[in-house]
């Protein structure tokens, strides 16, 4: 069964990813996180595709 994680978590996670990552190996972040290595990556790559569609997002909503 897949394990869900809060919102949070998620975000602490790749922040202290972005903090380690020029002295911390990807494998050794996500055992300090108990997460794996698989997750952490797909949640760095959606934190920075977010911000890029946001604008998109935001126009739809306001007109519909």
């Amino acid at each position: 069964m897949a394990k869900h994680y809060d919102t949070e978590f998620k975000n602490d996670a790749v922040q202290y990813y972005l903090n380690n990552k020029d002295h911390l190996k990807v494998t050794e972040m996500d055992s300090n996180l108990g997460i794996s290595t698989s997750t952490l990556q797909k949640w760095v790559r959606l934190r920075a595709v977010v911000p890029a569609i946001m604008p998109v997002i935001l126009k739809r909503k306001m007109r519909g």
